[in-house]
């Protein structure tokens, strides 16, 4: 499926994993969002086709989360117990931790109706690297900007 990622960084190595992915409008307001915390910088707009079979279904939090709060409620929603949880979210790697129990759950993304960027429209988490390629990049803002 075709989908976009904003960033104020132009991705060239390819998506960490649990990088957003939604509509083009989502992305273009999340650019929005970034470029009024660093004024003068452009935005880079992602279409990434994304890869997956079985996504975890989630509710939107309202708000963008550090990794370890956001490992946190995922592994909640997949109904993991709380000392897997604690587990996996203190010390080490917890997205690597999260990644892994995820995948052992049988799922390989994560989905949710935004209610920020886009309301209404789907977004989308990966869970590896290799399930988003970008497709093109448009620059977005700035005096040589084409978006």
């Amino acid at each position: 499926m075709v989908v976009y990622h904003g960033s104020l960084d132009r991705i060239e190595e390819g998506f960490r994993p649990l990088s957003h992915f939604g509509t083009e409008v989502a992305a273009r307001r999340r650019i929005d969002q970034k470029r009024t915390e660093a004024p003068g910088q452009v935005g880079y707009l992602h279409e990434v086709e994304l890869t997956f079979d079985r996504a975890l279904r989630l509710r939107d939090w309202g708000t963008n989360r550090p990794h370890d709060i956001l490992c946190h409620d995922l592994l909640r929603a997949a109904g993991c117990p709380q000392w897997r949880i604690s587990r996996a979210v203190t010390g080490g790697n917890p997205v690597e931790r999260t990644v892994d129990h995820l995948v052992a759950e049988g799922y390989d993304a994560a989905a949710y109706a935004n209610e920020v960027e886009d309301p209404g429209s789907l977004s989308y988490l990966n869970l590896t690297a290799g399930q988003a390629t970008i497709q093109s990049t448009t620059v977005v803002g700035g005096p040589s900007a084409n978006g």
